[in-house]
């Protein structure tokens, strides 16, 4: 059972291994690490693209929901009871926290992918209509889907600097479009 686990987490963790590669204490074939490895990296870029797809769903369905005269809202103090002492100086508007979560699909799928953004980024700062707005994330996540199209098996656990891989990024990616 430890083998077979291993496996499946090592090329998840900050080893870059290929297809072609395999860890030193397995004792399987090279074959059928290199057939678990593309089994593996497959999976793991349905999964991706199956959250990443959930994700953009709420995402764009909030966005639509919220009317436009909203866009501007911001918690304050105001709408909480006195006593409750909470500072709001700088929180983002709902308007913020939706091209935030644009710039950081465009970011993060641009490092994934290797791919330049087909927009101006600083040009979402200007974007004050809703229509404006929601077409932008909605593009953000077409990129993004196509930046976790570019994963290959031989590239789904290679390192994009330091401990990330091209799954973590992905996996981070998908985090992101979620919290927010």
């Amino acid at each position: 059972m430890w083998r077979r686990l291993s496996v499946v987490v090592l090329p998840l963790s900050n080893k870059t291994l290929t297809p072609n590669q395999k860890p030193r204490h397995y004792s399987g074939t090279a074959a059928t690490y290199a057939r678990i490895h593309s089994t593996v990296a497959a999976a793991l870029q349905f999964i991706l693209l199956i959250l990443l797809a959930s994700a953009a769903f709420v995402a764009l369905e909030m966005s639509s929901a919220m009317p436009a005269e909203k866009y501007g809202f911001a918690p304050s103090p105001a709408i909480f009871v006195a006593s409750q002492k909470t500072e709001y100086s700088g929180v983002r508007t709902f308007a913020a926290l939706v091209l935030h979560v644009t710039q950081a699909n465009y970011a993060m799928g641009a490092r994934l992918s290797g791919t330049k953004p087909d927009v101006d980024m600083a040009s979402f700062a200007g974007l004050k209509d809703k229509d404006q707005i929601v077409a932008a994330l909605a593009a953000s996540f077409a990129f993004v889907h196509k930046a976790i199209g570019t994963m290959t098996v031989e590239n789904v656990f290679q390192s994009l600097g330091g401990p990330m891989t091209r799954a973590t990024m992905a996996g981070g990616m998908v985090s992101t479009a979620t919290e927010a």
